[in-house]
């Protein structure tokens, strides 16, 4: 079976998926500590931080990045206790409105705190410190996030047990007071585990029905630290629509959210009479619509894309009554490995249930910006030092601020980043609107080639998305830019 697009991972034992009650009071197993170890090794975007991925073959690198559950599995196959333990991607949207009903039914969020990844903390310098640090949340004492994420394993088969049982959806998962919520623990039996082991062979269908069982809810709340997500009629539409876009099978690729004007993002910003670059932008983006919705309201992208989701003041916020819903379907690359992709992104390697629980302004993917740029400019979309930027080299790109401007523009252009509707109807003509113009892009660049660069152009648009396409196709050849990029203005 092939990587689905945005994913997480679970896994169980064929024979008897259902875990055992201790599993809940600490106590965990060998085999579940090593499955962890080679997911927060091997999966991605924990593989970026994996100093291992360089000595891999060329076929393994090729592997990981387009066939990852089959490498995760093959590594798996080296431990012969872990014969007969089935590893599942599921969606990343699913996988995080668990972890949040997690923490509301276990009362735990508040006794582990949230990862505090900004620009003003020491520990995120340079890269060997951002990863030396992860490492800590993951590994250090008996509360560390290795044992939340096998924790929350567990839970998550109990939910499926307790799904699959028969059980009665919740109508809120609330937690306002100090007495949690739980899901009721169901009597594991042989017809039991044999249902949950049927439910799970059909993994979509599986996942479409757990997210209805959770949208019966609605809301999502816990008093500390403040989760407050309503579920409404739009929310609801939202992640269905999500969940579609996470299960599609893809061999390299995977999904950015942001919420924002599609039509503004840029990476730089002119003078008002077209002279040189006034101002760069660092355009930040997630791997989940959920990430930072704990700790960091204002980081969570479901909160700019969709305002009935949560509290109204953080709607204002985020402006999310005026954004667009853009997603950005790039592919998964190597840290170091000279890509496009590599070069205007910075993915940081963390776990999805860290990205969850996370806060600050570097916890989440955004794009790099140049060091020599940056001398005299202001970086907006990055409220961090310029000292502290200018030794961040996870965050520095070796292409121009113009040439990751163009690049970005590209991708806009040709429907790497996109924009999507909620409403079905909105959504059909939108992609109507999308093909014309297309093809129309399409068409005046073949006019291009074929006349030596001397077409005709039908429009100051066409003309300024056509120098973009120009440009970048000669960046991924020899690496050298077009003077004519000096001229354009790009919003």
């Amino acid at each position: 079976m092939p990587d689905i697009t945005n994913y997480a991972y679970i896994w169980y034992k064929e024979a008897k998926p259902l875990p055992d009650i201790g599993f809940f009071q600490g106590r965990t197993t060998v085999q579940d500590k090593t499955i962890c170890d080679i997911i927060t090794s091997y999966s991605y975007p924990c593989y970026l931080a994996n100093k291992d991925v360089s000595s891999l073959s060329d076929t393994d690198k090729d592997r990981l990045l387009h066939d990852e559950i089959g490498f995760l599995r093959d590594r798996m196959k080296r431990y012969d206790f872990l014969t007969g333990i089935t590893l599942v991607q599921i969606p990343r949207v699913l996988y995080d409105l668990l972890g949040l009903i997690y923490f509301v039914e276990t009362s735990i969020s508040s006794s582990i705190g949230f990862i505090d990844i900004n620009c003003g903390s020491d520990y995120y310098k340079t890269y060997a410190s951002y990863l030396h640090r992860i490492e800590q949340y993951l590994s250090r004492g008996d509360d560390n996030y290795k044992l939340r994420i096998l924790q929350l394993n567990a839970f998550i088969l109990n939910k499926i047990g307790y799904i699959v049982g028969g059980g009665v959806p919740p109508s809120s998962y609330d937690m306002k007071t100090d007495k949690p919520a739980s899901t009721p623990q169901m009597e594991i039996t042989d017809s039991l585990n044999t249902n949950v082991r049927s439910f799970l062979s059909d993994r979509n269908k599986a996942c479409g029905s757990i997210l209805e069982y959770i949208l019966q809810a609605e809301h999502i709340i816990y008093k500390h630290p403040k989760i407050h997500l309503n579920l409404t009629q739009q929310t609801k539409e939202l992640f269905r629509q999500v969940l579609e876009f996470e299960l599609q099978e893809s061999s390299g690729y995977t999904i950015l959210y942001r919420g924002s004007v599609l039509e503004n993002d840029s990476l730089i910003q002119r003078s008002a009479r077209g002279g040189g670059v006034k101002m760069l932008q660092s355009v930040s983006f997630n791997t989940s619509i959920l990430s930072g919705c704990i700790n960091d309201d204002t980081a969570c992208t479901l909160f700019y894309m969709e305002p009935t989701s949560t509290h109204e003041r953080v709607g204002k916020l985020t402006n999310s009554g005026k954004n667009d819903k853009i997603r950005y379907s790039i592919k998964k690359f190597l840290k170091g490995d000279n890509s496009n992709e590599d070069s205007l992104f910075f993915i940081p390697p963390i776990h999805p249930l860290l990205q969850l629980n996370a806060k600050g302004e570097i916890f989440h993917p955004r794009t790099k910006v140049n060091l020599d740029e940056m001398k005299n400019k202001k970086v907006t979309g990055l409220p961090c030092t310029n000292t502290f930027l200018r030794k961040s080299d996870y965050l520095h790109s070796n292409n121009t601020m113009i040439e990751l401007d163009a690049l970005y523009q590209r991708f806009k252009a040709t429907g790497i980043i996109d924009r999507w509707h909620t409403k079905p109807e909105h959504q059909r003509q939108y992609e109507r609107s999308r093909k014309a113009k297309l093809t129309l892009l399409r068409s005046i660049d073949e006019r291009y080639k074929l006349g030596g660069g001397s077409a005709q152009r039908t429009s100051r648009s066409s003309n300024k998305q056509m120098k973009v396409t120009h440009s970048v196709d000669k960046l991924r050849g020899r690496g050298t830019r077009i003077r004519t990029c000096k001229r354009m203005r790009l919003r």
